[in-house]
């Protein structure tokens, strides 16, 4: 069953006319700093908001894993090779593992999906891959995909076989089966919203 997927973050080729192997790539002293699709580098630009709203998100889930004992959240210097292509090496905002699931905390090239997976878009984004991106981590085997979107403070939630759900703010996000017993008001996954400029006094 394929499912609808909503935009979510682009990526951009990295020197578009050089073609890596990705054995080359995996050998780069700097390559966590890219994602790697079929021969090409590719860098995600990230905006202030997008930048915080993933430090918000991880913390929540992280403060949640501790308490519950129920696994361990990653950052986004892993790299996932877990995909059909295996020319395709790709980097998740966040990412959560069930309790006995977790890679060895040697590596840094992980062959397992993860069960959950966070992607924070940044509005200075355009949407060339997005869709694909969000479809690979579930056909490549992720239980659950969290799409964040900064500017309006609702998470998009994929599975597959499900239909897509958008939640507000003012909803409650929940884990599912994937994430026992973690819940949280949509809007502490996101930084406080900025404040208003002062207004001036008239003369």
């Amino acid at each position: 069953m394929t499912t609808a997927i909503a935009p979510t973050i682009v990526t951009r080729p990295v020197e578009p006319a050089r073609k890596y192997t990705v054995e080359e790539y995996l050998a780069m002293p700097d390559g966590d700093r890219y994602e790697f699709i079929d021969g090409q580098l590719r860098e995600d630009s990230m905006g202030m908001k997008a930048a915080t709203t993933t430090i918000r998100a991880g913390r929540r889930l992280d403060e949640y894993a501790e308490r519950s004992g129920a696994g361990v959240v990653c950052s986004e210097s892993l790299l996932y090779r877990i995909f059909a292509n295996d020319q395709v090496v790709r980097r998740a905002d966040v990412s959560f593992f069930r309790a006995g699931r977790a890679p060895s905390p040697e590596l840094n090239v992980i062959t397992t999906a993860p069960d959950l997976v966070v992607e924070v878009v940044s509005p200075s984004n355009e949407t060339i891959d997005d869709r694909l991106k969000v479809e690979a981590w579930l056909n490549a085997g992720v239980g659950m995909v969290w799409v964040l979107l900064p500017d309006t403070r609702e998470v998009t939630i994929y599975r597959r076989g499900h239909r897509p759900r958008i939640l507000t703010a003012e909803d409650t996000i929940e884990g599912d089966d994937l994430l026992p017993g973690f819940s949280a008001v949509v809007a502490n996954l996101f930084p406080l919203p900025e404040l208003a400029p002062p207004v001036e006094a008239e003369a």
